[in-house]
C-alpha cells in the first residue's frame, strides 16, 4: 500500500493530529531560513498538507474552484473600477487552477460553518500543492494558483486553524461585496474576536487582489502582496473632495447622515472600520469616534518596496502599519464628508485604543485644503498638518487629549433625546404632514409611558410637609387628564392626610402613583393562573380588570406598540389621529388574551368582541388582527377571516407581520378551493425571508403534491393577487409614510421616534445605510 492509500485509510481525527504535527514541524524548520533544511520543511509541510486536507472542508474548498481558464478581472463596482486601470489577463497553464473570490464569498455565506470551510480551503491548497511536487508519487488535482497560494498564506498567518469549529455566521457585505464575520454566539476566549477579524481581513485581502489581478497575476505570490500593500497605502484616496464648491451636496440632517452612512457602507476596506458617528448639521459639524487597529490584526507578511520583496513583519512594524492606518482612516472620513456634504464645515475625529485616545483631530475645510488624498505621504505628518493630534513615539500611538466626546453638546443637543410623551413641543411646519401632528406628544406611545414621564413632575412638588405636597398634588389634578392617575392621586391625598406616609421618598411616591395599572396587575396575576394550569382564574383576573377600569377608558382610545405605529396611525387613520386619547399597552394585550381564553372555553361570541377591542385600540397591531382571523377560521366564516388577513396587509409595515398575513392567507384560499392564490401567497410569504418561510415552504410542497398546482411564476404573483382585491404587502401607501416620517423625525430631532421609523424604513427597503444612519442618532440616555 501507497503512502498516499495509508493515509486514505486512516480515521479523521487521526488525520487532524498528523496533519497538525507535520505542519508545525515543518513550519519550524523553515523559521530556521536554513537552505540545508528547506527541502524537509517542505516535504513535512506537503505530508501535513495531505493529512489534514481529507474531509469535508477539502470538499467545499473544491466547489469554489472553477476550470483552468483566463481570470475575471471587473471590480465588483464602479468605484473599485474608477480607481485604477485593471491588469492585463494572464491566461493561466492549463494544469493550473483558478478561484473566484466573490463567488467563493457567496458560498461561505451560505455554509453554518464557514470558518471550517475556509480552514478546509487552505488544507487543500496545500494538499494540492504537494501532489503536483510529485511528493506523493504525483496527482490528478491542478496546481493551485497564485491567488489560492497568497490566501491560504494569508490565513495560515491570521491564524484560521485555531478557530475550530466555533459557531460563526458570514456574510456579503451588499455594497462592496466583501466578507463580513460574526460569532453566533459569545466566544469563551477573548481572544477569538481578534483571530476571527484577522481570518476575515484575510480574505478581503485575497478578494481585492482578484477583482485586481484576476488568479494568476505576472509576478505570482509577490505581486499580491504588493497590491494588498499600496491598497492600505491607498485607503484615503478612496474619498477624493472637491474644492470648489460648485455642486451643491447634502446639508440637513438628513442627507447629511445618510450621506456619512453611504461612505461608510461603500468604503472598500480591508480592515473593518468600526466606527461611532454623530451630526449636528445646524451646527455644520459632523464627529467620528473609531476603535483603532490593534497591531496584532495586521498583516504578518508584507511587500517592502525598498527591498524589492516579502519580508515577515515584526511587532514594531505591525505597530507602525497600525498607527498609519489610524491616520488614513481619519483622512478618509474628513475627505469624504467634505466631499459629500457642502453644510458641514468641520469633521472631528477620534481614535481610541481602549480607554486612551491616541488620535484627536478637529478637521475644517481649510486644514485639509493642501492635502492630496492620492499622495499623503507620511499620514502621521499629515494629520499633524490638517491640525490633528498625534503622537508617534517610534514605537507606536501614545495616547493623547481627546479634545471631544460624542456625547458634547456641539453635537448632541439635549432636547433632540426629548420623548414624545413628556413634551409639548411644537414640530416644524415641514414636520407636521409627515408625522400627522402639530406637537411632539401627538406621537405617544401609550398612557403607560406619558404616566412615567409625569412621576418627574409630581416628584418635584413632593416633599416638605404634609400641607404642601397635598396642595401641589390638589393642584396638580387640575393638569392630569388620565383618569387612573387622578384616582391614584387622590388616593395619595388621602394617604397624606391620615398620616400613614412619613418622610418617604418623594420620587417613589411619585412613581408609584403614575405606574398604577390596574390591567397590568391582573395580567401578572392571570400568567400565574396559566403557569399553575388554572385558566378559568386567569380569566376571571382579567374580564374583572378590563370591566373595572372601563370608565376609566376615553371615547377613541388608543394604544401602540411603538412610534411607527402611532405615525401611521397619525397618517393613515385620519386628520384627527393625533388627538386620540390614550390607554395603557396592557389593556390590548389583556383583551388578546382574554380572547384566547374564551375561545378555548367554545364563547365564539365573547372571543370575537374581545379581539374586536383589541384590533379598535391599535389597528396596526399583527396579534389583533390576526386573533380576529383565528376567531372567524373557528366560526367557519372563512371569507370573514380572508377579509381579516387583507386588512392586516393593507397596514403591515415590517416583513415579518407580512409574511404571516400571507401565510395565513394562503392557508384559507386553499381551504376556500382558490389554489393560484393559495400558490402565490405561500410564495409571497417565503420570499419576505422571516421565520415565517420555513412553515409556508413545507405547507407549500404539501399543495404542489396533493393538489398538482403549478407554480405561479415570481412575474404573476401580483396579478394573481391584485385580481382577488389582496393588497401587495407592505404597500407603496405605507413604504412611503415610514420613509416620509423617517426624514421628517431626523430633521425635526425627534431621535426618539426617528430611530424607530429608521429602523422600519431600512426593513421595507432592505438598505443597510439606513441602519447606519439609526445608530448615528443618539439614545435619550446616551449610548
Amino acid at each position: 500500500m501507497d503512502l498516499r492509500r495509508r493515509i486514505d485509510s486512516m480515521g479523521d481525527a487521526a488525520l487532524g493530529w498528523a496533519g497538525a504535527a507535520l505542519l508545525g514541524c515543518g513550519a519550524v524548520l523553515a523559521s530556521l531560513q536554513d537552505p540545508a533544511w528547506g527541502a524537509l520543511a517542505a516535504l513535512l509541510g506537503c505530508l501535513g498538507g495531505l493529512a489534514c486536507g481529507v474531509g469535508a472542508g477539502r470538499a467545499f474548498a473544491r466547489r469554489a474552484l472553477l476550470p483552468a481558464g483566463p481570470a475575471a478581472e471587473t471590480p465588483a463596482t464602479p468605484a473599485a473600477a474608477s480607481r485604477a486601470p485593471a491588469a492585463p489577463a494572464s491566461a493561466p497553464a492549463a494544469e493550473t487552477g483558478s478561484i473566484d473570490m466573490d463567488a467563493l464569498a457567496a458560498a461561505l455565506a451560505g455554509t453554518p460553518e464557514p470558518v471550517v470551510a475556509l480552514a478546509g480551503l487552505v488544507r487543500d491548497v496545500r494538499l494540492r500543492q504537494g501532489a503536483a511536487d510529485g511528493v506523493f508519487g504525483g496527482g490528478t488535482a491542478p496546481l493551485p494558483c497564485a491567488l489560492e497560494t497568497f490566501l491560504a498564506a494569508e490565513l495560515e498567518d491570521a491564524d484560521v486553524f485555531s478557530l475550530g469549529d466555533a459557531p460563526v455566521r458570514a456574510r456579503v457585505a451588499p455594497r462592496t461585496g466583501c466578507l463580513r464575520l460574526s460569532f453566533a454566539e459569545p466566544p469563551e476566549d477573548p481572544a477569538a474576536p481578534l483571530r476571527l477579524r484577522r481570518v476575515e481581513t484575510a480574505f478581503n485581502r485575497a478578494l481585492f487582489c482578484d477583482r485586481r489581478l484576476g488568479c494568476s497575476p505576472a509576478g505570482g505570490t509577490d505581486a499580491c502582496y504588493r497590491f494588498s500593500a499600496s491598497v492600505e497605502a491607498s485607503v484615503a484616496a478612496q474619498a477624493p473632495w472637491r474644492r470648489d464648491g460648485d455642486v451643491t451636496g447634502a446639508s440637513g440632517e438628513w442627507d447629511v447622515r445618510r450621506a456619512v452612512s453611504e461612505g461608510l457602507e461603500e468604503f472598500q476596506l480591508p480592515y473593518r472600520l468600526d466606527a461611532r458617528w454623530r451630526v449636528n448639521a445646524g451646527t455644520g459639524v459632523v464627529g467620528f469616534s473609531l476603535a483603532a487597529q490593534p497591531a496584532d490584526a495586521m498583516a504578518r507578511h508584507m511587500w517592502v518596496e525598498g527591498l524589492g520583496r516579502v519580508v515577515e513583519t515584526t511587532g514594531t512594524m505591525r505597530r507602525r502599519a497600525a498607527a498609519e492606518l489610524a491616520c488614513r482612516e481619519a483622512l478618509l472620513l474628513a475627505f469624504h464628508v467634505f466631499d459629500r456634504c457642502d453644510g458641514v464645515g468641520r469633521v472631528w475625529v477620534r481614535v481610541d485604543r481602549g480607554p486612551s485616545c491616541v488620535l484627536s483631530a478637529q478637521m475644517t475645510r481649510a486644514s485639509v485644503a493642501d492635502l492630496d488624498p492620492t499622495a499623503l505621504g507620511d499620514p502621521v505628518e499629515a494629520v499633524r498638518l490638517a491640525g490633528g493630534s498625534v503622537s508617534w513615539s517610534g514605537d507606536g500611538l501614545d495616547p493623547v487629549a481627546p479634545g471631544f466626546s460624542l456625547d458634547d453638546e456641539a453635537l448632541c443637543p439635549r432636547w433632540r433625546t426629548e420623548e414624545p410623551e413628556g413634551s409639548d413641543r411644537p414640530l416644524p411646519e415641514q414636520a407636521r404632514r409627515a408625522l400627522g401632528s402639530p406637537t411632539l406628544a401627538g406621537l405617544s406611545r401609550d398612557a403607560a409611558t406619558r404616566r412615567h414621564a409625569l412621576a418627574e413632575g409630581i416628584a418635584a412638588g413632593l416633599g416638605g410637609s404634609c400641607e404642601s405636597s397635598v396642595s401641589f398634588l390638589m393642584g396638580a389634578l387640575d393638569g392630569i387628564d388620565d383618569p387612573e392617575v387622578r384616582e391614584a392621586v387622590r388616593g395619595l391625598v388621602d394617604v397624606l392626610l391620615e398620616g400613614t406616609v412619613d418622610e418617604c421618598d418623594p420620587m417613589a411616591l411619585a412613581v408609584g402613583v403614575t405606574r398604577v395599572d390596574a390591567v397590568r396587575d391582573a395580567m401578572a396575576r392571570a400568567a400565574a393562573h396559566i403557569h399553575g394550569g388554572d385558566g378559568a382564574a386567569a380569566l376571571s383576573e382579567v374580564q374583572e380588570a378590563l370591566a373595572r377600569t372601563e370608565a376609566w377608558v376615553p371615547e377613541g382610545a388608543r394604544c401602540f406598540s411603538n412610534y411607527v405605529e402611532r405615525s401611521l396611525y397619525n397618517r393613515l387613520e385620519g386628520a384627527d389621529g393625533a388627538q386620540a386619547p390614550l390607554v395603557p399597552t396592557s389593556r390590548l394585550a389583556a383583551h388578546l388574551l382574554a380572547s384566547s381564553l374564551l375561545a378555548a372555553t367554545g364563547d365564539g361570541d365573547g372571543a370575537m368582541a374581545h379581539a374586536f377591542a383589541a384590533r379598535e385600540l391599535d389597528p396596526f397591531d399583527p396579534s389583533a388582527h390576526l386573533a380576529l382571523v383565528a376567531r372567524y377560521e373557528a366560526m367557519g366564516d372563512i371569507p370573514m377571516a380572508i377579509s381579516s388577513c387583507c386588512d392586516l396587509l393593507e397596514r403591515a409595515y415590517e416583513p415579518a407581520g407580512a409574511a404571516v398575513a400571507y401565510y395565513r392567507l394562503a392557508f384559507l384560499s386553499w381551504q376556500e378551493g382558490d389554489l393560484e392564490l393559495a400558490d402565490a401567497c405561500y410564495r409571497r410569504s417565503i420570499a419576505l425571508n422571516t421565520p415565517c418561510a420555513l412553515i409556508a415552504s413545507l405547507e407549500l410542497s404539501a399543495l404542489e403534491a396533493q393538489e398538482g398546482v403549478a407554480p405561479v411564476p415570481e412575474g404573476e404573483q401580483g396579478r394573481v393577487l391584485a385580481s382577488r382585491g389582496v393588497p401587495d404587502a407592505p404597500t407603496e401607501a405605507v413604504r412611503s409614510a415610514v420613509r416620509e416620517a423617517a426624514r421628517a423625525a431626523v430633521e425635526a430631532g425627534v431621535f426618539p421616534v426617528a430611530r424607530e421609523l429608521a429602523t422600519a424604513a431600512a426593513l421595507l427597503d432592505s438598505d443597510e445605510v439606513l441602519l447606519g444612519l439609526r445608530e448615528s442618532l443618539e439614545q435619550p440616555h446616551g449610548d
